[in-house]
């Protein structure tokens, strides 16, 4: 699945820098239709500011959970690093604040018709979460023709579907 992929790709990260990294998912099984490189680049951005942020024997964790209607998808990266200043906090969605990656994945959530949203405390670390809605009512005929289209460069629909399952407990290998 594409969040166990990207988890696995930072495991070697989390043990060289003796990070505890963690994934957290207790839900069933859900299908969610996105655009699989734009959803990839925005857990990238999120994870490797995460890594960045994060001193050794710090805690990194991704949790996925679904929304109290069962309609949308949260995901959310958690760090204990060094937090963001409250007064910042407002303008880190802002193109070139510190660079382009979080104004990026604000612009691929929306995309999505999601919402990114962050809560940071100073010294004690921040969470960015970001949710996606299930199904595909969300999306406009032309959206959707798109998804379906031969115009995507040939990618087939399985591509835009990601499949999150509960079975991620295997991943979970916390660093010593």
């Amino acid at each position: 699945s594409l969040i166990g992929t990207i988890y696995s790709n930072f495991s070697e990260l989390a043990i060289a820098k003796g990070i505890d990294y963690r994934f957290n998912a207790n839900m069933p099984e859900v299908e969610v239709v996105v655009d699989r490189e734009k959803i990839e680049l925005t857990l990238f951005n999120l994870l490797s500011n995460a890594f960045k942020y994060t001193e050794r024997g710090g805690t990194v964790i991704i949790s996925c959970e679904l929304g109290a209607s069962k309609q949308e998808l949260w995901i959310s990266v958690k760090d204990s690093g060094c937090g963001i200043p409250k007064e910042d906090l407002n303008k880190v969605f802002k193109r070139f604040w510190k660079g382009v990656g979080l104004s990026l994945a604000n612009e691929y959530v929306n995309m999505h018709y999601g919402k990114l949203t962050v809560e940071s405390e100073v010294g004690k670390g921040s969470e960015f979460c970001f949710s996606l809605r299930l199904g595909t009512s969300h999306f406009s005929k032309k959206e959707i023709a798109s998804i379906d289209s031969s115009e995507v460069k040939n990618r087939q629909l399985s591509e835009s579907v990601i499949t999150l399952a509960s079975d991620f407990k295997s991943l979970m290998t916390p660093s010593d």
